[in-house]
């Protein structure tokens, strides 16, 4: 897993090498460049990044700028394979919970675990 840097500055937006992928069924595999973003400033300097350049398809694969959001990988398709993926990992905070009407925000890499842990006890469920 690629680890990002923690500085909350633009420039530290993130790390990236290449790491082997697959879904849950472990099929199929794909070589992909995972960025990390540290927090939602690093992930804004991303995308700024990211989508500066237009994407150009070619022989059927996505090339140039662009990515897609990876989760834990549980899934059992390869809906977040991709040669260049965003790791989510870092980005797992509660952002804010309304007791009223049960409404949470959270950031997009947050496991339905931690959900639960944290919800259940006080009476809700998923």
């Amino acid at each position: 897993m690629t680890v990002s840097k923690t500085d909350n500055s633009p420039s530290n937006a993130c790390s990236a090498s290449h790491q082997t992928i697959s879904g849950w069924g472990r099929y199929p595999v794909l070589e992909t460049e995972p960025f990390t973003p540290a927090n939602r400033h690093a992930l804004s300097a991303l995308i700024r990044q990211q989508t500066a350049s237009p994407v150009v398809p070619q022989a059927g694969i996505i090339s140039g700028s662009g990515f897609i959001a990876r989760g834990l990988g549980r899934s059992y398709g390869d809906s977040a394979l991709a040669p260049t993926t965003l790791q989510t990992d870092l980005l797992d905070h509660f952002i804010h919970f309304n007791e009223l009407t049960g409404l949470l925000t959270c950031s997009a890499g947050l496991a339905f675990a931690d959900l639960l842990k944290t919800f259940v006890p006080k009476g809700w469920f998923l």
